[in-house]
């Protein structure tokens, strides 16, 4: 291999973890960071569209409004039809005609940092939709969830009481006999796609008689994996939870119950 190839590698290799370093800070709510990262980038590569779209999206968590918009425009005149500068500028928007106090409130918001996954203590899965005729929010990827717990179900809402959707049947009994047992979880939002929003769990609290109990089996099938459509998409680490759990009665002192399909 030539001096200049190896150099050229070299340099793909680092644009490569540097980009992903960047997804990841953002990914964990390190808003600061995440901005500094993407303005690397783009001083060695100036006008890639999607890192634009990350570092405007970092400027918005800050409630950097002003700076987050110079850049989101100038993403939207180099590609209009982007679907994701669209709704990055819509948030702000929404964002800008928000109360000081609900500034703040986002702004601390964007520090959860509850997207590092722990073996068995975190997974991906996709809201089912809200009623029909029900109207969805605007969500952006770190956007913290409320979770709810009503019966056997449990109900994703947003930080101002907007439903968002439910999470699937099977996955909602699991953690309701987790919670009651004494475990605790919360949620974020990773995307939205065709599919619907996507969430990550995570268990913050595991009680003492749950220990070895797995919040979050693991799913093997590479094909069932779920990807979203914005950028902060295929981490490649998620394990992806719908609808593969352990038998009824894993958990020590339960009852079995049966799962509709």
């Amino acid at each position: 291999m030539s001096m200049q190839l190896a150099e050229m590698v070299d340099s793909s290799r680092q644009a490569k973890d540097l980009n992903r370093d960047a997804i990841n800070m953002a990914m964990s709510g390190e808003w600061e960071q995440a901005v500094q990262a993407n303005r690397t980038i783009l001083e060695s590569s100036p006008g890639q569209v999607d890192v634009m779209n990350r570092l405007g999206k970092a400027l918005m968590e800050l409630a950097r409004y002003q700076e987050s918009r110079e850049i989101l425009e100038e993403v939207a005149s180099l590609a209009p039809h982007n679907n994701i500068v669209k709704k990055n500028l819509a948030r702000l928007d929404q964002l800008e005609q928000q109360p000081a106090a609900a500034k703040q409130e986002r702004r601390s918001a964007g520090n959860m940092r509850i997207f590092i996954e722990e073996g068995g203590k975190a997974g991906i899965t996709v809201l089912q939709k809200p009623a029909p005729g029900q109207t969805v929010p605007r969500v952006m990827p770190g956007d913290p969830v409320e979770l709810k717990f009503q019966q056997n179900r449990i109900f994703a809402y947003t930080q101002h009481d907007e439903c968002l959707g439910q999470i699937g049947l099977k996955l909602a009994l699991r953690l309701n006999r987790l919670t009651a047992a004494g475990n605790k979880y919360e949620a974020a939002i990773i995307g939205a796609g065709q599919q619907g929003i996507s969430v990550i769990l995570r268990e913050t609290f595991r009680h003492p008689s749950m220990r070895g109990v797995c919040s979050f089996p693991a799913r093997a099938k590479e094909e069932n994996r779920v990807y979203v459509e914005d950028d902060f998409s295929k981490y490649g680490t998620e394990t992806d939870i719908d609808d593969e759990y352990n038998a009824p009665g894993d958990f020590p002192g339960s009852q079995d119950v049966e799962y509709d399909e």
